[in-house]
Parts: structure tokens; sequence; C-alpha cells
């Protein structure tokens, strides 16, 4: 009897050691790919304001990749785009955006609507210069 009870618990120690285990691998993993995401959207703005915008535009990128429902990285990475006369491009990697981000999340979804309106008043300026420029 004495025998059975040392071996369930040396088991249930053995099994509460592994679920801790995993579950500091998962914490750790996640606050990984938190830093991650940080420094890519850290570099990524480093990159914009130093107007080195293919490298920017990476970091934009492999941050989309870390945490895809992130607003900011979406955001950024439009304004590369602008920055570099890609307006479709721009709007369509803000729509991307707006088809990933849950639109429970409020501030997120208007950040990017208000930087698609944003875009949006460049286009038909830039259609309406060059309507100007033809006559």
């Amino acid at each position: 009897m004495k025998k059975n009870l040392k071996t369930i618990w040396t088991v249930s120690i053995g099994v509460l050691i592994l679920v801790l285990l995993l579950v500091g691998g998962m914490l750790v993993k996640r606050t990984s790919a938190d830093q991650e995401y940080k420094e890519q959207l850290q570099l990524g703005n480093q990159y914009l304001k130093e107007m080195d915008y293919e490298n920017a535009e990476l970091c934009f990128r492999e941050a989309i990749k870390i945490a895809p429902k992130q607003a900011q990285p979406y955001i950024q990475l439009s304004s590369v785009m602008v920055e570099t006369g890609r307006y479709e491009e721009a709007q369509e990697v803000l729509n991307d955006a707006l088809e990933v981000i849950p639109v429970k999340e409020t501030k997120k979804v208007d950040a990017i609507r208000k930087k698609l309106t944003e875009i949006e008043k460049i286009i038909e300026q830039n259609g309406s210069q060059a309507e100007a420029d033809t006559r």
C-alpha cells in the first residue's frame, strides 16, 4: 500500500513539473515574440525616419508576421508605400489589416480607417493635379 502511494506521489509530482515546464516555455516564447515585434516596429520606425524605405518595409512586414492583429505595423507599412508613391498598395495593406483585426478592437480599426481616408485624399489630390497638368 505504501509503495503504491509513493508511486502515485512520484508520478503526480513528475506530471506537475512537466506541466510547469510547458507553461514556462510558452511564456518565454510569447515574451520573446513580443520583444521581437517591438524591436521590428522600432527598427522600422527608425528606417522610416531615415527615409530608408526598403528596410523599413522589411521590418514592418516582419512585425506583421509576428503580430498580425496589431494595427501599427500595417499603418506604418502603408506610410512607407505612400512615401514611395504606391498608394493602391497602401490601401491594400490597410484593407488586409481590416480583414485580420477583429472589429471589436475599435481603436485599432478606427486608426486604420483614418489612415485609409488620408490615403484616399492623397489619391484624389494627385488625380486632380494630374488633370490640371494635362490641360
